[in-house]
């Protein structure tokens, strides 16, 4: 919610698309909870491999839409490298930092955990991290360069 408001408060758009690529995080986790306790049930006599299946079919759709997501993102990056606007630096660098935490408290929680949904998700979360440091360092060049290009 922080960087749909910082979106709309700073005229970035970046700032709106993360927000979304973020929404998507979240519902992708819970489907990856879900699958993990449906795979973690034992088969019956009329469900012999569903859990596993379920499982299987939540990391495809998960994978899937950060494919579907990243596409629309370059998209944009595209258009905003073309036709550069000025950004209000200072909140797309404190936004970051709020999200750098955020996400690294998520990674600490789920990094016990070794299925291969969960594991998606936490390697999605570290690779979250690894773009909000690159938001955080093209804010700060934004802020002393005014190289508003880069974002």
């Amino acid at each position: 919610m922080a960087q749909v408001i910082g979106g709309l408060l700073s005229g970035n758009p970046s700032l709106l698309s993360d927000a979304l690529h973020n929404f998507s995080d979240v519902i992708s986790f819970i489907f990856s909870y879900i699958a993990t306790v449906l795979s973690r049930r034992k088969a019956s006599t009329n469900k012999t491999f569903v859990y596993k299946r379920v499982e299987i079919i939540t990391a495809f759709v998960n994978t899937s839409s950060l494919i579907v997501v990243a596409l629309i993102l370059i998209k944009k990056v595209v258009v905003r490298f073309i036709n550069p606007q000025e950004i209000e630096s200072n909140l797309v660098i404190w936004l970051s930092l709020v999200v750098i935490v955020g996400n690294g408290f998520r990674v600490l929680l789920l990094k016990k955990d070794a299925n291969s949904n969960m594991k998606s998700v936490y390697l999605h979360l570290l690779s979250d991290i690894m773009a909000s440091v690159a938001v955080l360092i093209v804010g700060l060049l934004m802020m002393f360069f005014k190289w508003y290009r880069l974002f």
